[in-house]
């Protein structure tokens, strides 16, 4: 049975349980299928909550890719 993920120990065994299923050839509409599909939007949630990717736009964001790549201007 699928669950949320509300810890680290919880999203690693997902990711895991995810790349098994992707080895596999399963249909869409499989109990493979549907258990793929509720992992992964679990993830794509829990990521959103725990690691956000800040958008992109600014003069923040032209520094912090200039100091990143060690440009100088």
């Amino acid at each position: 049975m699928v669950q949320l993920i509300n810890s680290e120990k919880q999203y690693d065994d997902a990711l895991s349980r995810i790349y098994i299923l992707m080895q596999k050839e399963i249909k869409e509409d499989s109990k493979d299928g549907a258990e793929l599909e509720v992992l992964s939007l679990s993830v794509k949630n829990y990521e959103t909550l725990h690691y956000p990717i800040p958008k992109p736009g600014g003069a923040d964001w032209s520094d912090d890719l200039r100091d990143n790549a060690k440009i100088s201007t």
